[in-house]
């Protein structure tokens, strides 16, 4: 995998782990997700890409984790799919 599309990768991973792992699956996930973050290049400014999906980019180079329990939480709410 490319190191750019490993930080978006790392943000859906992020996102599944927090939704469906629990203990100490969950504490190992948040560890070896972070550990690929920062060997990961940030994801370039892409013409025709939504101003939600940049935002949320953005987020995740600052706080991966906060990001995805944003994310989680709009798709419980039935704002995204």
């Amino acid at each position: 995998m490319k190191r750019k599309a490993l930080r978006l990768a790392c943000l859906f991973l992020m996102q599944s782990t927090l939704r469906f792992l629990k203990g100490e699956e969950l504490k190992q996930a948040r560890e070896m997700i972070a550990n690929a973050m920062e060997t990961a290049q940030p994801v370039p400014e892409r013409k025709g890409r939504s101003f939600l999906r940049s935002l949320l980019l953005k987020l995740a180079q600052w706080n991966l984790e906060a990001t995805s329990r944003l994310l989680n939480g709009l798709i419980r709410m039935h704002v995204l799919r």
